[in-house]
């Protein structure tokens, strides 16, 4: 399955899903408001930020519920062990929370410049790694690092200057844009 956050008729952004073998897009009840969805790692929840939260909803179907507070989330990745790393608002350090909810607790620190962003977490495929985004207040700046987030040591190491995100993809290629162009 497919999901992904777009506007229905009504205007309303939302959680649609998809099945891979048909183009039908279903919208998830519970998930009005919602952005920036991302599976958990046995497909069986889609999580997503909505109305100031952290949010859950079975992808079979079924109530949605709260993990955490997360006041303008920019993006989240679900790890092994069902934790959650996730940046609540665009000038945030990275936070963990389980998965089940509970208190969050940041995972990496903030330089001391004003306007400064961790964001867009992914994890690598060994589950104590993530990739994620480390900037600025500026889209394009020489500042702007792809990162590697140890979440056992929290220590933090620059991957690549560049102004995007980061992705894994087997056999390990790191997935990154620049200029207008999908690099690896």
């Amino acid at each position: 399955k497919v999901v992904l956050s777009a506007a229905g008729p009504d205007g309303k952004a939302r959680i649609w899903m998809r099945s891979m073998d048909g183009l039908e897009l279903t919208p998830v009840a519970g998930t009005e408001g919602a952005t920036c969805p991302f599976w958990s790692p046995d497909g069986r929840f889609v999580a997503f930020f909505a109305d100031h939260k952290l949010k859950k909803v079975p992808s079979a179907g079924g109530s949605v519920l709260t993990i955490c507070d997360a006041a303008d989330g920019r993006g989240a990745s679900w790890g092994a062990g069902d934790v959650i790393v996730f940046s609540p608002g665009p000038f945030s350090p990275l936070f963990r929370v389980a998965a089940a909810g509970g208190a969050s607790t940041a995972v990496t620190e903030l330089p001391p410049k004003s306007g400064s962003t961790h964001r867009l977490p992914y994890f690598l495929p060994d589950g104590r790694h993530l990739l994620f985004f480390a900037g600025g207040s500026k889209t394009i700046d020489k500042e702007n690092t792809i990162a590697l987030l140890d979440l056992e040591t929290r220590k933090v190491t620059t991957i690549a200057h560049e102004n995007s995100e980061g992705r894994y993809a087997d056999p390990g290629y790191l997935l990154f844009y620049r200029e207008g162009n999908l690099m690896a």
